[in-house]
């Protein structure tokens, strides 16, 4: 192993690696083990210049037979995962030494260091401290079709990660260490013993089922220990504290949602999905409500909390008896939902506000009694979440192909024989869409006959009507290229009569497309029914993978960055607040790269932020998100929104200029150079990502 690793790491890896070898020898063959172990030998020789060696290698695994060549690789597999689960761990033991130190500077893009960097830089401290409360950043979720790591492998690679954690404690007894000794090997040999493939294809409900492991083991938690160590550096640096309704992450999915290519997605998977995590949300809240039950067993209370609870003995947990009530039901109501048997349970929790409101009780009673203490515990950690999380725990995001809309509107424009909305010009099918939008009566025949695939589209649109307000987010058009392609989806809106209808967002992916993006908003809220209707706000997606595929990196990266300036123009020429949802993915061909430095390099055009960060299916198991995880994206965007404000003026700044790559030194870029599609650049400033999280940035931009 490489002498230029850390002390503490090297000796992780070197001990998860012989309890695997421990395992190939007692659960597999002494033969199989001496394999690995020759093929390891050789191949870090080989990687040292030995030809020799990289010649025997090569004839080895020439000759291996298949049937012998696979348990070998899957050894070689299971080592870098437990490799990579050392190394995760490692980071958060440097950085836990760190902090230990009282005499450490504040690491880089932590909350101390940013709010501190802020104030040095003659940011007011009340203008961080209405910054920092205002800040919206929303972790959305998706699903991929490259992911196939099994959920019980996630779990038993975590727990591996906790065991690391535990033989850290510097008390533990020898007994003890011979105890975690032992149980790393067991889920070690438990993790070689299970498949890695499963047996039948996953469904997009059992994909939420693993999005909402990562809720439940992680989020749940991290959260509120997040939220103390940014309320903590708040205090320090401006004297004022994060207010209890301050949500600066929530989160979002779009497991269960994305429709675009995915016929698995339908409208009942959407409404199964949405009860599958109201059901976790009920869970998780019932068991933090009843933990502050127990806790809350003082009989003092505010005159406010006595005029509902009476002269109860514990007036707090006769207080939250009906919340806890409510918690209960809901999950026996979405139970019998899943079930097909669906009964009335009595009241249940579908907005926020029927959990907030009693706990909100139960603050402001505790403090004026003089329990502050107990007020900013658990109760606290409780409020925050219901901030975060709301009643059900995440929105779902719903995305289709704008040509599925197109059908849609063909087939009934046909029915009522009004021709093919298909090949009708732009002009008139806005005419048409304005019209209809206007209109009270429905526009859909009841008896319509149409194709499975547009059924599918009515019935998705039948089912956000039905779904709780709070179950839903955005509603996002892959491959949207004009006007109509948003009011076509306003309209479905209205036709099924959604009662909180979803942002409408566009989601722009080829070149073609980021360059007119400009004018596909001006066009838009060129319209006096649309300015009225969007309230001030728009959206806007940017697709990072389609058009990396469609122009190569370079080329895409300048479009992308030229068509976040065009749009802000347009919006800000009609005095409309803009969110860009930046889509960026994992891998670098999808966008990825270091989260701080890659929000950074967004355009200077004087920003507010409403910051989206999406997990891509694919990367979400590795992450152990962790309160410096969540801090990055956090900082660099707090950062940009204060310390840029006011600069929409400045020129343009080009990430890629000076940089060398490939060899060569990028020329300067201007403003209208377009970029060879064929450009065999990359516009990544870093060849490796910082920690498991791969990035999606959304961020609200004020005219």
């Amino acid at each position: 192993m490489s002498s230029e690793l850390p002390k503490a790491l090297r000796d992780d890896v070197r001990l998860l690696g012989e309890l695997l070898g421990e395992t190939l020898r007692r659960q597999e063959s002494h033969a199989l083990y001496e394999t690995v172990e020759r093929v390891r030998a050789l191949s870090k020789r080989s990687r040292a210049g030995r030809q020799e060696d990289f010649r025997e290698l090569t004839g080895i695994l020439e000759q291996m037979p298949v049937d012998e060549a696979v348990p070998v690789a899957r050894a070689f597999s299971q080592f870098l995962t437990l490799a990579n689960i050392a190394e995760q761990h490692h980071r958060i033991r440097r950085r836990r030494f760190h902090e230990r130190d009282p005499n450490a500077t504040p690491q880089i893009g932590s909350c101390d260091e940013t709010l501190g960097r802020l104030r040095r830089e003659g940011i007011p401290p009340d203008e961080v401290h209405a910054a920092v409360s205002t800040l919206q950043i929303e972790l959305v979720f998706t699903a991929h079709p490259t992911e196939v790591t099994r959920r019980t492998l996630m779990q038993k690679h975590r727990h591996i990660a906790d065991l690391l954690a535990l033989r850290d404690r510097p008390d533990l007894t020898a007994p003890e260490q011979q105890d975690l000794l032992q149980q790393l090997r067991i889920e070690i040999a438990a993790a070689w013993e299970t498949s890695e493939v499963r047996p039948v294809r996953p469904s997009p409900v059992d994909e939420a089922r693993s999005g909402l492991v990562v809720f439940e083991q992680t989020l749940w938690d991290t959260l509120p220990r997040y939220l103390h160590v940014l309320d903590a550096a708040l205090v320090k640096h401006t004297g004022r504290a994060l207010p209890l309704e301050a949500a600066p992450i929530r989160f979002g999915s779009w497991i269960g949602g994305d429709r675009d290519g995915n016929p698995a997605v339908t409208a009942d998977v959407t409404a199964t999905v949405c009860q599958l995590i109201r059901w976790q949300a009920a869970h998780l809240y019932l068991r933090e409500v009843e933990a502050l039950r127990f806790e809350l067993s003082m009989n003092q209370a505010s005159d406010e909390v006595r005029a509902i609870v009476g002269d109860a003995h514990e007036p707090y947990r006769e207080l939250l008896r009906p919340l806890r009530q409510r918690l209960a039901a809901t999950l026996r109501q979405i139970e019998g939902t899943l079930d097909g048997q669906a009964r009335d349970e009595g009241p249940v929790i579908e907005h926020a506000a029927d959990i907030a409101e009693p706990l909100r009780l139960c603050h402001r009673s505790l403090v004026s009694t003089g329990d502050g203490l107990l007020a900013d515990g658990r109760l606290r950690d409780l409020l925050r979440r219901v901030a975060a999380f709301g009643a059900t725990l995440v929105r779902l995001d719903l995305r289709q192909h704008a040509d599925r809309h197109v059908e849609t509107l063909t087939t009934i424009t046909r029915e009522l024989g009004l021709g093919a909305y298909r090949d009708w010009p732009e002009a008139d099918r806005q005419a048409f869409l304005l019209r209809e939008l206007e209109q009270r009566r429905p526009l859909i025949p009841p008896d319509l006959a149409a194709s499975p695939d547009v059924r599918e589209v009515l019935e998705t649109f039948r089912t956000a009507a039905a779904l709780p307000s709070e179950s839903l987010g955005a509603y996002v058009i892959s491959m949207a290229t004009a006007p109509s392609d948003i009011l076509a989806v306003e309209l479905l809106q209205k036709e099924f009569r959604v009662a909180q209808p979803l942002r409408v967002v566009p989601l722009l992916e080829t070149i073609e497309d980021l360059r007119a993006a400009g004018g596909i908003l001006r066009e838009l809220l060129a319209l006096p029914w649309y300015r009225e209707h969007c309230g001030g706000r728009q959206e806007v997606m940017i697709g990072y993978s389609d058009s990396a595929k469609d122009g190569g990196r370079l080329a895409a990266n300048w479009e992308l960055y030229k068509a976040q300036e065009d749009v802000v123009a347009a919006c800000r020429e009609r005095g409309i607040e803009l969110t860009l949802f930046h889509g960026r993915g994992g891998s670098v061909g999808r966008g990825g790269g270091p989260t701080y430095l890659a929000i950074q390099s967004q355009p200077v055009i004087g920003i507010e932020l409403v910051s989206e960060i999406m997990e891509r299916g694919f990367v979400v198991h590795a992450a152990v998100i962790e309160v410096a995880d969540v801090s990055v994206g956090v900082c660099a965007l707090l950062h940009e929104e204060v310390a840029q404000r006011g600069e929409a003026g400045r020129s343009i700044r080009v990430p890629v200029h000076d940089q060398k790559l490939a060899g060569h030194r990028l020329p300067r870029l201007s403003r209208n150079t377009n970029v060879c599609h064929s450009a065999p650049y990359s516009m990544v400033r870093a060849p490796h990502r910082r920690g498991p999280m791969a990035s999606r940035a959304r961020r609200a931009l004020v005219p």
